[in-house]
């Protein structure tokens, strides 16, 4: 597999040398980016980056690239989005995440401002600090009902967003989740009245859980 990887990224540098880029940034993983849209191919979980460490190799390789990835393809053996991943891809508009992935990282697509719509796969356990904020032109969101917590921060800024849908199977809502979420108007629980109230939501934090 892994030597099939290799092959096809090379490949992949000779067939779009003019109309895209193309790279590896492990022996399983490979990149390219052809007419604005960023394709991933992993062999299971993409390894996390991390833009406030000062290291080249912290960062994702496309990273002085972001001015021109307009959408994202993960392909089907991608099982996690990992943290710092699509950080500050300022004219992102689409993403399309296969049904297996499980993970969203922190800061996945944090500061991706354009970004108007995701489905979140029903296998999404995981979603970390930060992941989406910043979005301000996602408008709405359903949470998948295998995830426990939404962490700090993780809907931070998204001005846009007008409907939420959060699962019984939430049981606390981090500071500053929805804080900056002025127009988010619709709450949407899956769960009973006595279920919410137990429901630990730093309101002190995130106004609009207490409207």
């Amino acid at each position: 597999m892994k030597k099939l990887l290799l092959i096809i990224s090379i490949l992949a540098l000779f067939l779009f040398p003019l109309s895209g880029i193309a790279g590896t940034y492990t022996p399983e993983a490979y990149w390219t980016l052809t007419n604005g849209v960023l394709t991933i191919t992993v062999d299971g979980t993409m390894r996390n980056f991390n833009y406030n460490v000062n290291s080249v190799e912290m960062k994702p390789p496309w990273m002085n690239h972001r001015s021109q990835i307009r959408a994202v393809v993960l392909d089907k053996d991608v099982l996690s989005v990992c943290s710092y991943a699509f950080y500050e891809c300022t004219v992102l508009e689409s993403v399309s995440l296969d049904a297996l992935v499980s993970q969203i990282e922190e800061f996945a697509f944090c500061g991706c401002s354009k970004l108007t719509t995701i489905n979140i796969p029903s296998r999404v356990s995981v979603i970390g600090e930060s992941a989406f904020e910043g979005c301000s032109s996602l408008t709405d969101i359903r949470i998948p009902s295998g995830v426990s917590i939404i962490n700090e921060k993780t809907f931070l800024n998204c001005t846009g967003l007008t409907r939420i849908t959060i699962p019984e199977s939430v049981l606390e809502i981090g500071k500053n989740a929805f804080t900056g979420c002025t127009n988010l108007a619709d709450i949407y629980y899956t769960g009973t009245q006595s279920q919410w109230n137990t429901i630990e939501k730093n309101t002190a934090y995130n106004k609009t859980l207490s409207k």
